[in-house]
């Protein structure tokens, strides 16, 4: 079991009793974990996908000079992570589709921005003049999912390569000293990112497929998704492109439909 030596003090791993003590390490630290320029929100709506199956994640936090949206999963490692990152990620991935679910966060985050008086000093220093059309935007393209766990091991790293969304693990690691965690440390490590397949170049207006080594072709809405599909056997739910918005996901549905394609 791994030990810290901080000035000759011994620090002992002390493991989390359960994913809300982890919970409650991860929300006071959140800017460590996410920087400075982020807000974590706690708050828990229930999405739910087309076939009506409900999930709730742990938070959500926003990074605002970026900016990016992220679902954030905290996960204890001895509880077997694998099957229960894939499956709770994928109905994220799902629900999140939906127009409805994604005005679902919005409302809630900006209503937590809105009654919070120190959130909305953070955020009016950022200078944002429309704060519900800036939250729109933002949720407009699919979210990076951020897992925190306590241990990172194979199985979880595993998870990550399967999921339908651009996910990163972060390992958060707490240390203590004597009893308890009056006197504590926390390590935490580099997140394990999900590499993207494809992305969009906003100056060429079209997409780069990223995992050919040339990538010197501009693939429109539609070719890039069948290029993945057919080339490198992504199916389209599984398909990770950075800047895909809901207006590239119904050109790229009428291509499909129009080249007789199934999804």
């Amino acid at each position: 079991m791994p030990i810290l030596l901080v000035n000759d003090a011994r620090y002992n791993l002390r493991k989390p009793k359960d994913e809300a003590q982890l919970e409650e390490m991860v929300k006071e630290h959140s800017r460590q974990i996410f920087g400075q320029d982020s807000l974590y929100f706690d708050i828990k709506p229930e999405l739910r996908s087309k076939a009506n199956i409900g999930s709730k994640p742990d938070g959500f936090v926003i990074v605002f000079d970026e900016p990016v949206f992220y679902i954030v999963e905290d996960e204890i490692a001895e509880h077997g992570v694998h099957d229960h990152i894939v499956t709770q990620i994928s109905k994220f991935n799902t629900a999140f589709k939906k127009t409805e679910t994604r005005n679902k966060i919005v409302e809630n985050i900006y209503n937590d921005i809105m009654n919070d008086p120190l959130k909305n000093h953070f955020v009016k220093s950022r200078k944002i003049d429309d704060l519900h059309k800036f939250l729109t935007d933002l949720l407009s393209a699919p979210p990076t999912v951020v897992i925190i766990i306590d241990d990172l091991q194979n199985q979880a790293k595993e998870a990550v390569d399967e999921l339908p969304l651009k996910s990163s693990i972060v390992e958060f690691k707490t240390f203590g000293k004597g009893v308890g965690l009056d006197n504590h440390v926390h390590l935490i490590c580099e997140p394990v990112e999900q590499d993207a397949h494809a992305k969009y170049g906003e100056k060429e207006k079209g997409f780069f497929c990223l995992i050919c080594k040339k990538q010197d072709r501009v693939y429109e809405v539609g070719e890039i998704n069948e290029h993945l599909m057919k080339k490198h056997d992504i199916d389209w739910d599984d398909q990770i492109i950075d800047g895909w918005t809901d207006k590239f996901e119904k050109k790229a549905e009428d291509y499909m439909s129009k080249k007789k394609i199934s999804k």
